[in-house]
């Protein structure tokens, strides 16, 4: 017989060796493995967004390209190159390098014969022959992947003298998209450390970008940044590789994650949870369930069912720890980054970097709905594309730097010219903006596009070169249809720009520095 002392001895150690066992069975099989599982699955959704970033930059670039290719001046130059020089000689600038971060733009006929190329050097700032930035022969590499004339186009990633870049090829045609291809444009965009900067504040990892080759011994056992699942696991940091279009690795990667968290099998709190339970097992075991399990249960969920939705929101269940609500604020503070930072992106992916103003893909989309709004509604329409006079003498006499600025001022009037909802002022090229305007009677917006050129005229902003003027003017090309019906949905934006081109063309040819307004109706030209 034993005394009470012993059995309730022998109880607490069977019932501490009991409650060791169900604690670390539950922390070794169940918990540990879940909160490696949660940080594994946030790195690896980490990873996604690093692919879908440098994917978004690819997009971008394929959008400019597609612009330019899907263009009847290029169209026309690649059929007839000696025949359309100007066409090089306005587009083919360092504005046009710089704008969209360029190593390289070339123009090859149906063929794949090199009508034209250009290399620009961005640390330098200055043209160089394309053959200095990519030393193999493109045009061989094209003949073995497509046969000529296919409407092709082709994106992803090639090594040059300056290092990895992005590339974008597609075929060119018309302006309507009507023409059979007449060649290919590709243009190739150096990997700037901005891009990389901008990468790391949306992913929020830290980015090493390091130039590399299938002979490195670091790419040994690296898989490729497309690979989707985490072969190595949890780790702090990983390298992956960023694979050409032949498959071969010309940049390596380091990966830093940002760690939300580190988890352990037994760390200090597991300790302590454990001796309190140790100590206090009944009553501990109850205020953990209510004031810890059970909020951390809801939010751990609410986190799952946002996994399984694919987006993210604020935690709205508050946790009685501090340090847990402290971790529940700081995501929600995250999450809110997160969403501001999606919007700004949305916002700068529509407007112009340089002038404030919409930019082509803004224009685009704006107007088309203010056309199809029109032609529901029958209100009157203008379209306007806007010229300056001289640019290019502009730039070469005064610099870029006096360029950009001016610009800036032209888009600050067109910001005041477009103040309602119903209208729409873009920058759509170099020096080239278009203005949209619906609900306006014909002789007040031909009067307001007289207006807008006066007002450009008006910033007396000194230009030397210009050959009709001592300061900075613009030709106009105007287009009213005062009322838009059924008879005009065949007519797309692509056929209105047309038709405001030959406007401003006009314009153009009778001096410049003047407007040519033309009222439109189906089937010819209204008086």
């Amino acid at each position: 017989m034993y005394s009470i002392r012993r059995y309730f001895l022998y109880f607490f150690v069977v019932y501490s060796l009991t409650l060791v066992m169900v604690f670390l069975g539950y922390r070794v099989f169940i918990e540990y493995p879940y909160d490696l599982a949660t940080v594994k699955e946030h790195q690896k959704r980490e990873l996604e967004s690093l692919s879908k970033g440098l994917n978004l930059n690819l997009n971008n670039l394929e959008a400019i390209v597609t612009d330019w290719a899907h263009w009847t001046d290029t169209h026309n130059y690649v059929l007839s190159p000696k025949t359309n020089q100007r066409y090089l000689e306005e587009n083919i600038l360092d504005s046009t390098f710089e704008t969209f971060d360029l190593s390289a733009i070339i123009y090859f006929n149906s063929h794949f014969d090199e009508v034209f190329s250009q290399g620009y050097s961005l640390d330098k700032g200055k043209m160089i022959p394309a053959s200095q930035l990519l030393d193999f022969p493109l045009d061989n590499v094209l003949r073995s992947r497509i046969n000529p004339g296919q409407a092709w186009s082709s994106s992803g990633w090639l090594i040059t003298e300056q290092g990895p870049a992005a590339y974008a090829l597609e075929y060119i045609t018309d302006s309507s998209e009507q023409a059979q291809p007449s060649g290919y444009l590709m243009f190739v965009q150096a990997i700037t450390q901005a891009q990389v900067e901008s990468l790391e504040d949306i992913t929020r990892l830290k980015l090493s970008f390091k130039p590399t080759s299938l002979n490195d011994p670091e790419t040994f056992g690296v898989v490729s940044l497309m690979t989707p699942e985490l072969v190595e696991g949890f780790q702090l940091q990983r390298k992956r590789l960023l694979d050409d279009y032949t498959g071969t690795p010309i940049m390596l990667l380091t990966i830093t994650h940002d760690p939300l968290t580190i988890p352990e099998l037994i760390g200090w709190s597991e300790a302590l949870i454990l001796i309190l339970l140790l100590a206090v097992p009944a009553v501990l075991m109850f205020a953990i369930d209510k004031t810890l399990i059970r909020p951390l249960w809801r939010n751990s969920r609410e986190i799952s069912t946002m996994v399984d939705k694919k987006s993210i929101e604020e935690l709205s269940q508050q946790l009685p720890v501090l340090e847990l609500e402290q971790i529940r604020q700081a995501f929600n503070n995250i999450v809110r980054l997160v969403n501001s930072q999606q919007k700004d992106l949305q916002a700068l992916s529509m407007t112009d970097g340089l002038t404030g103003i919409a930019n082509r893909r803004a224009f685009d989309e704006g107007a088309m709905s203010i056309w199809h709004s029109v032609l529901r509604q029958g209100d009157p329409f203008l379209l306007a594309i806007l010229d300056l006079d001289y640019f290019k003498y502009f730039n070469d006499t005064l610099g870029h730097p006096a360029g950009d600025e001016a610009l800036k001022r032209i888009g600050f009037v067109l910001s005041q010219f477009c103040r309602r909802s119903s209208e729409l002022c873009a920058r759509i090229g170099g020096e080239e903006f278009a203005v949209v305007i619906a609900g306006e009677d014909q002789a007040n917006a031909e009067q307001r596009i007289q207006h807008l050129r006066q007002s450009v005229e008006a910033l007396a902003v000194q230009h030397p070169a210009s050959p009709i003027s001592d300061v900075l003017t613009c030709s106009i090309g105007a287009l009213y249809i005062p009322q838009p019906g059924a008879d005009y949905r065949n007519l797309s934006l692509s056929d209105l720009l047309s038709l405001v081109d030959k406007e401003l063309y006009r314009a153009k040819q009778e001096g410049r520095n003047r407007a040519s307004f033309q009222c439109y109706s189906l089937p010819h030209p209204c008086d």
